[in-house]
């Protein structure tokens, strides 16, 4: 049988993705973690700063790819491991060590070194977190995202929803200026 004559099925229902699907923050969440640097007073080089700001506050793209969709005691180590890599990030003043493979080198005995290295990764999500919420309002919808959205409702049977893992707070800033969608 071939595709032509195959019924075609019938859409009953359209979850959408909030972030980076109809709403573009990906962008935002990258300033947000660059500035979260500063804000947890580990502040990157200027030349660093300065070459990330002429690249629209954007992570490199090697970065970004190894910390989409994990959770922030992930992706925070990540960051800052690639930061003393990639850009002689000095981190903090405990000289601790970020790159890959930490996890291997450290001593696992060693409490002290384990309670700073999570205080150091919460003072990071917490300043992210800060700061994401102070740009959320500047959100943009993704290209074509209010026009699908616009589209589907037409069809008044067809229901549409929204999936996210950000927090409710969140969600209600980043739709401060897209109630539609």
């Amino acid at each position: 049988m071939s595709l032509s004559n195959k019924a075609t099925p019938k859409i009953k229902a359209v979850i959408f993705d909030l972030d980076g699907t109809l709403l573009d923050t990906e962008s935002l969440s990258c300033r947000a973690v660059i500035d979260a640097f500063e804000l947890t007073n580990a502040p990157l080089r200027p030349a660093i700063r300065s070459q990330l700001k002429q690249d629209g506050d954007l992570l490199p793209w090697e970065l970004k790819q190894r910390i989409l969709g994990l959770r922030g005691s992930e992706w925070v180590p990540i960051t800052l491991g690639y930061a003393q890599e990639k850009w002689d990030w000095v981190g903090h003043e405990n000289g601790l060590d970020w790159r890959d493979g930490w996890q291997s080198r450290r001593n696992n005995k060693d409490t002290q070194e384990s309670e700073t290295r999570e205080r150091i990764v919460n003072t990071f999500i917490e300043a992210w977190e800060r700061r994401l919420g102070s740009l959320c309002e500047q959100v943009v919808a993704c290209p074509g995202a209010l026009e699908l959205v616009r589209a589907l409702s037409e069809h008044g049977d067809l229901p549409l929803a929204v999936a996210t893992s950000s927090r409710s707070e969140g969600v209600r800033k980043k739709r401060t200026k897209h109630e539609e969608m």
